[in-house]
């Protein structure tokens, strides 16, 4: 919208949080099969979007609401991703490696 030179009156922005703000455990990581990710009851997951390292998008859960995930591997290749958990509160990444 500002970008075009629209007049817009507010623009959003998105608070990165630190993973121990929102309480994210996750484990393994490594992993072989999948990642379980856990945070605390009053920072629910909205979606989560796993990242290759060119930053294809390989993998993503929406309207999760929830503080527990299993991200299955699934069909991906071993090496290293980056996955970005959405909050009301703002966005996590963390890096996952598949073994």
């Amino acid at each position: 919208c500002n970008a075009l030179g629209l007049g817009c009156a507010t623009t959003s922005t998105i608070d990165v949080l630190d993973a121990k703000s929102v309480e994210l455990r996750m484990a393994p990581n490594p992993a072989t099969e999948a990642v379980y990710f856990q945070t605390g009851n009053a920072f629910p997951i909205l979606d989560l979007q796993l990242f290759d390292m060119s930053g294809k998008l390989v993998k993503s859960a929406v309207n999760l609401k929830d503080s527990n995930y299993t991200l299955h591997r699934g069909s991906l290749s071993k090496g290293m991703y980056i996955v970005k958990l959405r909050f009301e509160q703002g966005i996590v990444t963390q890096k996952v490696i598949f073994n």
